[in-house]
């Protein structure tokens, strides 16, 4: 792979910037010039990159996603599918899902989805996706278990994650997470005890 171009590497810059404005001052009161400001162009350059605020700001909320997403690849990475199963409940309730400054971001794209619906559907694309991903792990892990009964311990599941990382956003201590990791913990065992026992 070559290297970058010099656009790709402003494009870049650029979002860098705009999601450590969002970070530190919040989506609201983060604009194009103080954008633009920050990394020292004008709003005319800045506008050769990104058409419009609706574009920039969703290039930085698919950056947020994207970042997501590799820590999910990068920690999901086991080929058996129980193992990564389990790879997926361990870094759930750890750093990677967790990360402060992704998951402050993150969190002020949700309170402009409250009011816009482009934002929201975007957001809730994101979710799903995740969703999905975590419906894939429990049913690739439990093949001969029913596809709606992982459906729902896959539903329960994401719900923990997110939970979890709610809580630990907000400042609590890690009993609510180690809590929350044994419950799915818990799930996995009764998909298995199922199995075992023959039922599906």
């Amino acid at each position: 792979m070559g290297r970058p171009s010099r656009a790709e590497e402003r494009r870049e810059e650029i979002l860098r910037a705009l999601l450590v404005a969002i970070e530190k001052d919040g989506l609201a009161k983060t604009s194009m010039k103080s954008v633009a400001a920050s990394i020292g162009i004008d709003r005319t350059t800045l506008h050769h990159y990104f058409n419009s605020w609706e574009d920039l700001m969703f290039a930085g909320l698919d950056r947020v996603v994207e970042a997501y997403s590799a820590a999910f690849d990068q920690e999901v990475s086991a080929t058996d599918p129980r193992q990564r199963l389990r790879q997926l409940i361990g870094s759930a309730f750890g750093a990677p899902f967790t990360d402060q400054t992704r998951s402050r971001i993150l969190n002020e794209f949700l309170v402009v989805a409250q009011k816009d619906e482009r934002t929201h559907r975007a957001i809730k694309a994101a979710y799903t996706e995740f969703e999905d991903r975590v419906i894939q792990a429990v049913c690739d892990a439990f093949p001969d278990v029913p596809r709606k009964r992982c459906v729902s311990a896959a539903f329960v599941l994401a719900q923990l994650m997110e939970g979890s990382s709610v809580f630990a956003d907000l400042g609590f201590d890690a009993s609510r997470r180690t809590a929350a990791r044994a419950a799915a913990e818990n799930i996995l065992l009764e998909l298995d005890k199922g199995l075992k026992n023959g039922r599906n």
